[in-house]
């Protein structure tokens, strides 16, 4: 997220998160919390929420030099980037000024995934997602934040102007074997029995699977009842379940549990690659003594 953290995007969001300095002590040069305006814990320095009372307390004792408060902006920052990627899949695609844009909205909380302006942005729609974006009830009320909205929706307009890039697809036959888990950090995905959602008297579950553990392998991408993109997972335990594609992240690297009776050679089969490549990424591993609960790269 380097080409984020542009001089010029962080002395923007430093000025807007704290143009008066407040909780800046010039005599010991430390930041100090401060009355967050939407109340509850404290902020401190760039906009910086303590996201317990123990870490307020920590801060109210130590404070923070320039440095330190510049390094957890940054912090910050990555994780709106992340925040933003998750809502705006094609987010790595996009001009280095509407990731700014996006992080910057992350950042305030100003998009989130029922938002329609989220709906356009990923059908490619900048123009309308950009008077979506400014309909917002936090524009219209509070003129402190409508120079840095503003400054989003030129961004998201100039891209509408220039012609948004086009989604970048997978080829189907690469993501065959590959690992899936959870998107959102904390999170968990919902393993649907069909690739479709029935949330009446029938909820159509298979399981529940909890962030950090994978969902499974993908055996076959589907297009769902619901028009969307689903993937035919076999999960953990060798049952079989379909997920949103958009609920869950794929892994370049796969890894794998051995179980009772897996042989490399039908390990490979199932996750479309050969025993060779198992054993490039796995040095030393012995064909021929694999145990069960033995963990290897695919």
């Amino acid at each position: 997220m380097e080409s984020v953290y542009t001089p010029e995007f962080l002395e923007k969001i430093m000025r807007w998160e704290n143009s008066i300095k407040s909780g800046w002590n010039e005599q010991k040069k430390r930041w100090y919390p401060h009355t967050s305006p939407e109340g509850g814990l404290k902020t401190i320095a760039y906009g910086h929420k303590c996201k317990t009372a123990q870490e307020q307390r920590d801060f109210e004792q130590k404070g923070l030099s320039e440095p330190e408060a510049v390094a957890l902006l940054k912090s910050d920052l990555e994780s709106a980037a992340k925040k933003a990627q998750a809502l705006v899949p094609k987010f790595p695609a996009l001009p280095d000024t509407v990731k700014q844009a996006l992080t910057n909205a992350a950042f305030r909380g100003e998009i989130k995934s029922t938002h329609r302006t989220i709906e356009l942005m990923n059908a490619n729609n900048w123009l309308e997602a950009a008077k979506e974006y400014l309909n917002n009830k936090d524009y219209k009320e509070h003129p402190g934040v409508q120079k840095r909205m503003n400054w989003n929706y030129e961004q998201f307009i100039n891209l509408a102007k220039n012609g948004a890039p086009e989604e970048k697809t997978n080829d189907v036959g690469q993501l065959i074997g590959k690992t899936v888990y959870p998107t959102k950090k904390n999170g968990y995905v919902n393993v649907r029995s069909q690739s479709y959602v029935d949330n009446g008297i029938i909820d159509n579950l298979v399981s529940k699977v909890m962030y950090p553990k994978p969902v499974g392998y993908i055996k076959k991408v589907v297009t769902g009842e619901d028009g969307k993109t689903w993937y035919q997972v076999v999960l953990m335990n060798k049952e079989t379940g379909y997920v949103r594609a958009d609920a869950v992240t794929i892994t370049n690297e796969s890894q794998y549990e051995i179980k009772a009776g897996d042989t490399l050679t039908a390990i490979a089969k199932d996750h479309n690659t050969t025993v060779d490549d198992i054993i490039k990424k796995n040095p030393g591993l012995d064909a021929t003594k694999l145990q069960i609960g033995q963990k290897i790269k695919i």
